[in-house]
């Protein structure tokens, strides 16, 4: 055991290039954002294809799955359930103090007469109900997915360590649940509570499991000391993921306006978004990236990447808001000068609140573990 907690820390220590994707994310969803809101300011091409980059919102699940496994599994194989009540308060720590403090100067800027939108937005049960999934901070929708997810870890990672078909295996719960609230609840609830089969498929925990799952499986066969048997993949996997991200890419941006298979809404558009994208080019990235040996880059290049990575979280909450569009006015419509803004912004946030925020949490009420 002791084996496998120092493996799961020297990849966790390897996080350089990892957290700089949650940045490099983060960015792209930054200009998925802006290319909708002002095509004008950007050339024909790039719009094109940044239009489809709200795709990438499937490595956050991914990733969560993943570190989240590789943190704690080792833990739990070694003390029972005690690690439960740490885990939730270090998801709190993390999540969270940021997030109220990002909606509740929302709500100053941009008040609202509709008291459900305060409830529903601060409970991070928005995405639920289709009438407010984009009210508040518009993008936190991700967020209440992340919020069941955390809720039901411990589970999953019970089922984790049955067996890894187990866990896989469980989606198909999670769809049949979701297919039942569609059908049997949806009718009852209000605020158009899980309208549509695609919906529910789209903007729920119930639809988008399978990425969260990927990634603990990757987590735990990195942790399982094995990872020899998977070293074949190591020379592979660039090329695949490359060539399978170009093929579906192409498939989702070309074929998007047919919305009965391909687009958003359409059966094969969620196949490619909730399972072939992410088995068939994140977890094969993801999977190089763990590769990545500590300081190849150079200490201060894999600092930089770090902190852009921790501070990602506050970028993606500030991005879209009333003090981005603030500050999109006072650069003139500059959306560089905004991106660049939100990112030093971010960065000062993370430094002087959010990180010391976790910490004493953490302290007083952590029990030791870190998040």
């Amino acid at each position: 055991m002791q084996a496998e907690n120092k493996l799961a820390l020297d990849l966790s220590q390897r996080n350089a290039s990892v957290s700089f994707l949650r940045a490099i994310v983060a960015w792209a969803i930054f200009f998925f954002h802006y290319v909708e809101r002002y095509p004008q300011h950007f050339p024909s091409v790039f719009s094109a294809w940044a239009s489809d980059w709200f795709m990438l919102v499937n490595v956050f699940f991914v990733l969560s799955g993943f570190l989240l496994t590789l943190r704690y599994l080792p833990i739990a194989q070694t003390s029972a359930n005690g690690w439960i009540k740490g885990f939730y308060m270090a998801r709190i720590a993390r999540i969270l103090p940021l997030y109220f403090l990002a909606l509740t100067l929302f709500f100053i800027l941009q008040p609202n007469s509709d008291t459900k939108i305060y409830w529903l937005n601060f409970s991070l049960t928005k995405t639920y109900f289709s009438r407010y999934v984009f009210t508040g901070i518009s993008q936190s929708w991700t967020l209440s997915i992340d919020g069941l997810f955390y809720l039901l870890f411990p589970v999953l990672l019970f089922l984790l360590r049955r067996s890894l078909w187990l866990l896989l295996g469980s989606s198909l719960l999670f769809y049949l649940f979701g297919l039942m609230l569609v059908w049997h609840l949806g009718f009852y609830m209000p605020w158009n509570f899980m309208p549509s089969v695609e919906y529910m498929l789209i903007y729920s925990l119930f639809g988008r499991i399978m990425e969260f799952l990927l990634g603990m499986v990757l987590a735990s066969i990195c942790i399982s000391g094995n990872t020899f048997r998977y070293r074949v993949l190591h020379s592979a996997s660039l090329v695949w993921a490359f060539s399978s991200g170009l093929v579906l890419l192409y498939l989702f941006h070309y074929y998007k306006f047919d919305f009965r298979w391909w687009g958003i809404y359409g059966s094969l558009g969620i196949l490619i978004q909730n399972v072939l994208f992410p088995a068939l080019v994140i977890v094969p990235v993801l999977w190089l990236l763990i590769q990545q040996v500590p300081g190849k880059l150079g200490s201060g290049l894999e600092s930089m990447m770090v902190l852009l990575g921790s501070s990602s979280y506050a970028f993606y909450l500030f991005h879209v808001s009333p003090l981005a569009d603030w500050i999109l006015q006072l650069f003139h419509g500059q959306i560089w000068a905004l991106f660049l803004a939100i990112q030093v912004l971010s960065i000062l946030v993370f430094r002087y609140f959010e990180e010391p925020v976790r910490k004493w949490l953490m302290r007083q009420f952590g029990s030791g573990l870190s998040s």
